[in-house]
């Protein structure tokens, strides 16, 4: 009941307070009208744009050329992210993300087995969680912090022994016709102990109205716009992953509960068409010139690896929705 009574008091006693400030009408001339309207109050202004957007994601390569086997692979995944700005000075987003990579094998049964002749690894799985706030000091300089936990695991191994996690951070500069962002990322990994330190970069460069140069930690490419609808792209890039196998032969000669590295250089020509700011379709091909699988044991010792001999084609395609 005295809650009750409350909602019921408390706007009364706004009304009365506001009619109380009201002068009753008289007889006689206008008020004279002011010489300029009064502004309205400020109201916080929704940010342009919209906070969650679905990526799904998926992508094949064929037939990369090693030592006695040919080796495919199949990706598909799915990325969600949400955020914006959530003052003048602070923006805050978070992603998560899932992935899972078939591959296929062909030729010498012995070609990384890792401790399983005729099975080099099964199903693959990336899958992980972002959380960034980037604030600005100036009108144009920031600062940026980036937690992350990630987990990149062959099916069927612990996944409490593939998680790894840690920190970004940077500062940069931000104008009409370049971003520059400089940091270091200090977290764990799969296959040492201790702290791993690594510099981070990412540039963007809007040369002219149609011409884009971006650098995004050994990620280079060149976007060139057709239309507010088109735009086409050139891209290379170094990428390394690194999984936690499941527990294998722990003998003389096994791998036990090692870990597979993926090294690879792609070179890709994209198309990307965006009817709408709420979708956005990417189409890309190239190909895969040059990757490199590496086994290593327990105790982080290399146990096997091999290195293409051929380039292997690839294509994917990327769907992205805002909400």
């Amino acid at each position: 009941m005295p809650s009750l009574v409350r909602l019921v008091l408390i706007p009364a006693a706004l009304a009365a307070s506001i009619l109380a400030g009201i002068e009753p009408a008289t007889a006689g001339p206008a008020p004279p009208t002011p010489s300029a309207p009064v502004p309205p109050p400020e109201v916080p202004v929704r940010p342009a744009g919209t906070p969650f957007r679905l990526q799904i994601l998926a992508g094949a390569a064929s037939d990369a050329g090693f030592d006695g086997a040919d080796v495919s692979w199949l990706r598909t995944g799915a990325r969600l992210g949400v955020g914006g700005p959530v003052s003048d000075r602070v923006d805050l987003n978070l992603q998560l993300h899932g992935e899972a990579i078939q591959f296929d094998v062909d030729g010498d049964e012995n070609f990384l087995n890792a401790g399983r002749p005729g099975v080099p690894f099964d199903d693959l799985i990336r899958s992980g969680a972002r959380l960034g706030v980037g604030f600005r000091v100036y009108e144009r300089w920031m600062l940026v912090g980036e937690s992350y936990l990630q987990l990149n695991f062959e099916r069927g191994a612990h996944w409490v022994d593939a998680l790894e996690g840690g920190v970004v951070l940077g500062a940069g500069r931000r104008s009409d016709k370049l971003e520059a962002l400089l940091g270091v990322k200090l977290g764990s990994r799969l296959d040492r102990d201790g702290l791993s330190v690594q510099p981070t970069l990412r540039v963007r460069w809007k040369i002219d109205d149609h011409w884009r140069l971006g650098f995004n930690n050994g990620d280079i490419r060149v976007e060139r716009e057709l239309s507010e609808q088109w735009t086409v792209s050139l891209a290379a890039a170094y990428q390394a992953d690194r999984f936690r196998l499941s527990d294998r032969d722990d003998g003389p000669g096994g791998v036990g509960n090692g870990s597979l590295a993926h090294r690879r250089v792609p070179v890709t020509l994209g198309v990307e068409w965006q009817p709408s700011s709420r979708w956005r379709v990417q189409v890309r091909g190239g190909a895969v010139a040059w990757q490199r699988f590496k086994v290593d044991d327990e105790d982080a010792d290399g146990f096997d690896a091999a290195t293409s001999d051929r380039a292997a084609p690839f294509a994917s395609l990327d769907i992205t929705a805002n909400f």
